[in-house]
């Protein structure tokens, strides 16, 4: 069953990475088919095996022979692992369906902001949408605990955007994160976030790397705070009460 899941994610890896390239510029992620953005030349079944079509043509296009970023097979792969691990750690379930449809989104997202420094509306719907389902059909979840969430995420971001810089893609995905994660995981994935995204901003500054009026996509920190909070919220809140300690 590892296995299966571990081939089902890089399976929708590739496909992710047509979301990833095509979301941003506003290209239909359904047509046309997959074709090389250099020479056009659209691509075989062949092509198309994650990971090992990429091993095989040695990182280049097999038509025109120009290079394909390591991104794709990257994104493939980490997708198969994910997979993998939310199998080891749900099971078969319901739930395991949204939590792959949840991490797919997030890593799109990741990749989107990192490299474009937006996070686009149609992710942000689909992730409100399908969390909002999720909490309809789970018994032991709480619509007012999801609304709590909403609004808090949603919220703390709005009112920060008022005083300082603020993207609205970010504010409108931690409202629909928060529908996720409920009240207190919200909270805590907002501090986690704005730690980790002010400790690495900090350092990417004292290295050079960026200067102090250049924007860093805060998408990213967003993320971690999220699966920090939604799958490894307990492990984390024991973490941090035993350091205020």
């Amino acid at each position: 069953m590892i296995v299966i899941f571990l081939i089902l994610g890089m399976l929708i890896g590739s496909f992710l990475n047509v979301v990833i390239y095509r979301l941003p510029i506003g290209k239909s992620i359904v047509f046309p088919a997959s074709h090389c953005p250099i020479c056009l030349q659209e691509l075989s079944m062949f092509d198309n095996i994650p990971v090992l079509s990429f091993i095989i043509a040695r990182g280049k296009c097999r038509y025109c022979k120009s290079k394909i970023s390591f991104q794709y097979p990257f994104i493939e792969l980490v997708t198969g692992v994910i997979f993998g691990l939310l199998y080891l750690r749900i099971g078969l379930s319901i739930k395991l369906i949204y939590d792959l449809v949840f991490a797919s989104i997030l890593l799109c997202v990741v990749v989107i902001d990192y490299k474009h420094e937006i996070i686009p509306d149609s992710l942000n719907l689909i992730i409100g949408v399908v969390g909002l389902v999720m909490v309809v059909t789970t018994p032991d979840l709480s619509m007012k605990n999801a609304i709590y969430g909403f609004l808090i995420g949603g919220g703390a971001l709005f009112l920060i955007a008022l005083a300082g810089p603020m993207g609205g893609g970010d504010i409108k995905y931690m409202a629909a994160t928060g529908v996720w994660l409920g009240l207190f995981p919200t909270v805590l994935t907002l501090m986690i976030s704005f730690i980790i995204g002010g400790v690495i901003s900090v350092l990417l500054i004292l290295l050079r790397v960026k200067d102090r009026k250049d924007h860093i996509p805060f998408g990213p920190f967003l993320v971690i705070g999220t699966i920090a909070c939604y799958w490894y919220y307990n492990d984390v809140l024991l973490l941090y009460l035993n350091l205020l300690n």
